[in-house]
């Protein structure tokens, strides 16, 4: 009788996963490849997405509340909502697709000369109410695709007239609330350049000037409360170090009383808030119409400081000026520094 051989363990072939895997059938084997190449690309698209949208240091710097950088796809339309933003990931985001940026009130010198080195291609800069200077608008001479500046309610002057007719682009330029006059308007109509928005509301400009500017031929339209509004009275604040401001970021009052008689006001109207701006410090002359003639008294109290007064003479409803100072006793950082504590000097 002859009895099957029954091999041991150890005489099998070894198995090993090459084998295992040409086991499968070619058709699996090319679909599992298939489907691993696929999720790899998946794997490798999001991270160079994750990657790409890591801002620069520059864009970092700038980053915080109330501040925004606008990039120049977000005013391109898109197929599908986060196209763009996974387009910009793909490419990878960098200084130069800046299109935008608003600071506002925390813009400084120091943020032009970081802007003028880092983004060329910018069109669009937001600094009202800003603390930013004519020497600091020089740092923006590399920007020069700018075509469209807001400064208003800063404490730009004349000075910065020269500077702002270096861009050649320019299709608006907000300079309402500013301590501008009609040099910097003659300047900037006279530039040669066409077809840009000048808003000197509630500065220095005068009616004469504002209509020497027109008269000379230049393309550019001028925004003016002029043009409803003849007449009134502006205001501004002098410091005691001999500096001017058309704003302040804290809390105010302005008072005005009179006519005074006998050294003694006979009426006072007042009016308070936070953040003073030079619109704010205007009165139109229809406030004065039907009021007593006489002598009146504007009067500012900043956070709690308050101006020597300025003295109106009122003749048959109309003033015998149309800009008033507000003499302060202290500077402008002597003031903040008396701010009640829910205002941040720093913020200013």
């Amino acid at each position: 009788m002859v009895h099957a051989t029954i091999p041991e363990f150890d005489d099998l072939p070894r198995r090993n996963w090459r084998g295992w895997w040409l086991s499968w059938p070619k058709w699996f084997r090319i679909g599992c490849w298939a489907t691993f190449g696929v999720v790899m690309l998946q794997v490798a698209v999001v991270l160079r997405i994750s990657i790409g949208l890591i801002e620069p240091a520059a864009i970092r710097s700038l980053r915080r509340p109330g501040v925004h950088v606008i990039f120049a796809s977000n005013r391109r339309t898109e197929p599908f909502r986060g196209f763009n933003r996974m387009m910009d990931g793909l490419k990878g985001i960098s200084c130069s697709d800046v299109a935008a940026i608003r600071l506002d009130e925390h813009g400084t010198d120091a943020h032009l000369d970081l802007i003028g080195r880092s983004f060329p291609n910018l069109q669009d800069l937001y600094l009202a109410g800003s603390q930013v200077t004519s020497a600091g608008l020089e740092k923006l001479l590399p920007c020069q695709k700018l075509q469209w500046i807001d400064l208003s309610e800063t404490d730009l002057d004349d000075a910065a007239a020269q500077q702002l007719t270096q861009f050649p682009n320019w299709t608006e330029i907000r300079l309402s609330g500013t301590l501008i006059g009609d040099r910097t308007l003659s300047v900037l109509q006279s530039n040669g350049r066409k077809n840009c928005t000048l808003d000197v509301s509630y500065t220095d400009v005068t009616l004469e000037g504002v209509e020497t500017a027109r008269a000379v031929g230049g393309k550019n339209l001028v925004r003016t409360e002029l043009d409803r509004v003849t007449s009134g009275i502006l205001g501004s604040i002098r410091w005691s170090d001999g500096s001017r401001s058309g704003q302040y970021a804290g809390s105010y009052e302005l008072s005005v009383s009179g006519p005074i008689v006998d050294g003694h006001s006979t009426g006072r109207f007042a009016q308070m808030s936070s953040k003073l701006t030079r619109r704010t410090m205007w009165w139109d002359t229809q406030q004065f119409q039907g009021r007593t003639d006489g002598e009146y008294h504007f009067t500012a109290k900043l956070d709690g400081i308050e101006s020597a007064p300025a003295i109106v003479k009122i003749q048959g409803g109309y003033p015998d000026v149309s800009r008033i100072e507000f003499r302060m006793p202290c500077t402008k950082a002597e003031a903040l520094r008396s701010a009640k504590p829910d205002h941040d000097p720093s913020e200013r």
